[in-house]
């Protein structure tokens, strides 16, 4: 039987997580398509923004999660970091 590793737990929540969010994004962007291109009904439109609520609230979530919890810089996040080098860094 194989032993309980806590690290392969966490290593899969992040991996999940990191799976999720495009597609939460990808469905964020339809709902956001659906809801500006008009032409639908006021009980359409507010089910689709019940939907579009959860979805961002839940992706906003994950978001935090695989920051503070894996220590995880998302693309998104990283294009606004500016990585310089240091000339005070001595390894030895």
């Amino acid at each position: 039987m194989k032993e309980y590793d806590i690290n392969e737990e966490r290593i899969r929540r992040a991996v999940a997580l990191l799976d999720t969010l495009p597609k939460l994004s990808a469905r964020i962007e339809q709902l956001n398509a659906l809801l500006f291109k008009g032409g639908i009904t006021a009980s359409e439109f507010r089910r689709l923004v019940n939907e579009r609520s959860g979805l961002v609230k839940q992706y906003d979530d994950m978001r935090k999660e695989i920051r503070e919890k894996f220590n995880l810089m998302l693309e998104e996040d990283r294009g606004k970091t500016e990585i310089t080098f240091n000339s005070d860094f001595n390894p030895y």
